[in-house]
């Protein structure tokens, strides 16, 4: 598809905060000039506006879809997305939302049948499918390099106040906290390719940096009858560190990376007995060129986008039972 195509189309990136602002400087990238962002925040806004290229500018969300956007990007906390996905979608737009699908299972049916009575594409933001190398471990299952997948083990631990030295103002402290982290949990999903069958969940509040949801959860999920997960997540851990391991009947592959600018991947075939390991140079912003190009073609193509709400509802059902058996 040409940029040309991509010109003709009109976004609304509702959500001018972090994610807001990475997907408004993609999509201007990847072509799109009628970019048009909205945040109740007129200093969300400015913020936004002031790194990049913004056609109109709405503090009401209602408003903002009286002017027809082809599609909306919803860049909002969880507890919003479903609604106002749902909005988007009965006013004629297409929709991209961010991950998690939402923070409860509350109002999916209802979204659910909206996104078939709209006719129109909805698409959940799980940029990590597209990370050059988690797709690439994929690749390698795929070509059967260790065989069967049966355990799989995704870790991520990391500072939320290095990261975000704004963290006290995020809704992450008080409603999903570490299982703000669903990255891990989709890939755990992926990885297996099989319907989760049990759900094991412990978590609390140990970094005694101010959250008041769990900001250290550890989660262990059986998928199908040939395969276990075991999925590490905490908000307050040093240094940063990212993992995915991979065991099959035949081998295994590891993708580490503790930056967004590298990352190692590392596949042992028991049939050569060596480990074979690539460290490649990596841009934060490659998945979500990736993640946003396809639902740009999708949108403008009329094709199905893979990411559908069926494949984001996977780590949200895990997150909720987790939660659930918590409280």
């Amino acid at each position: 598809m040409s940029e040309s195509n991509w010109k003709e189309k009109s976004i609304l990136i509702a959500g001018c905060g972090s994610i807001g602002k990475r997907h408004a400087g993609v999509m201007h990238s990847l072509g799109l000039d009628d970019i048009r962002v909205c945040d109740p925040s007129k200093e969300q806004i400015r913020s936004l506006t002031a790194q990049n290229h913004v056609s109109k500018t709405y503090t009401c969300y209602e408003e903002a879809l009286k002017a027809n956007p082809d599609a909306v990007l919803i860049a909002t906390p969880p507890k919003l997305h479903v609604p106002m996905a749902i909005q988007a979608l009965s006013a004629g737009s297409h929709v991209l939302s961010e991950k998690p699908v939402s923070d409860s299972l509350k109002g999916l049916d209802k979204l659910r049948n909206t996104i078939q009575k709209s006719g129109k594409f909805y698409m959940v933001a799980l940029c990590f499918r597209y990370h050059e190398g988690l797709t690439k471990a994929k690749k390698y299952i795929g070509m059967g390099r260790i065989g069967e997948v049966v355990s799989i083990c995704c870790r991520m631990s990391e500072s939320l106040p290095e990261a975000r030295p704004d963290y006290k103002s995020l809704f992450t402290l008080k409603e999903l906290g570490a299982y703000d982290l669903s990255h891990e949990i989709d890939l755990a999903c992926w990885y297996a390719n099989e319907p989760v069958t049990e759900i094991q969940a412990m978590d609390g509040v140990y970094g005694r940096i101010g959250f008041t949801a769990p900001d250290l959860a550890q989660l262990n999920l059986r998928f199908g009858k040939k395969c276990i997960a075991s999925v590490y997540l905490n908000f307050f851990g040093t240094p940063r560190t990212r993992m995915t391991e991979l065991i099959g009947t035949q081998g295994t592959i590891t993708v580490e990376f503790s930056s967004w600018d590298q990352c190692t991947v590392s596949v042992y075939e028991a049939k050569t007995g060596k480990w074979e390991r690539e460290v490649m140079t990596t841009e934060r912003n490659h998945m979500f060129r990736n993640e946003d190009m396809e639902f740009l073609q999708a949108i403008t193509n009329n094709t199905k986008p893979p990411c559908s709400l069926n494949e984001g509802m996977k780590s949200l059902e895990i997150i909720c039972t987790a939660i659930t058996n918590r409280n």
